[in-house]
C-alpha cells in the first residue's frame, strides 16, 4: 500500500480517526521540515492509456498532496495546487508543470 511505502520518510506519524478523512497520514517530513503535515497519500489510476492520474478535491484538509513516481516522491501544497488551478481555470494539471508554477513543491528520492 502507498501509505506504507511513504511512512519511512516521516516521523511523529499520526492517521485520521475518520475513514472517510480526505487525509491518510500525518507526520514531520525527515530531512525538509520541522514542521507536521497532514498528507494525502492515494495510488495514481490509468489515464488516457499511458498517463498516471489523480482525482483532486479542493476540499481536501490534507496539507500536502504525495504523488509516487518511480524513483522520487513528489509533494505539493494543496492550498497553493488550488489556487494555481483556480486563477488559470485548469481541469487537467501535469506535474511537471506544478513542479515549476509552485513555490513549495519538492521531490524526496527514494532509497
Amino acid at each position: 500500500m502507498i501509505v506504507d511505502r511513504f511512512k519511512k520518510y516521516l516521523t511523529d506519524i499520526s492517521y485520521p480517526k475518520d475513514k472517510n478523512s480526505t487525509w491518510n497520514i500525518a507526520g514531520v517530513l525527515k530531512d525538509h521540515s520541522n514542521q507536521k503535515f497532514k498528507f494525502d497519500v492515494r495510488d495514481l489510476f490509468r489515464y488516457k492509456e499511458s498517463q498516471g492520474a489523480r482525482w483532486q478535491k479542493y476540499a481536501t484538509r490534507a496539507d500536502k498532496v504525495v504523488l509516487e513516481a518511480t524513483d522520487r516522491w513528489v509533494i505539493i501544497e494543496v492550498a497553493e495546487m488550488n489556487k494555481y488551478v483556480k486563477k488559470h481555470k485548469l481541469k487537467e494539471v501535469h506535474i511537471e508543470n506544478l513542479m515549476k508554477e509552485l513555490e513549495w513543491s519538492i521531490e524526496v528520492p527514494k532509497g
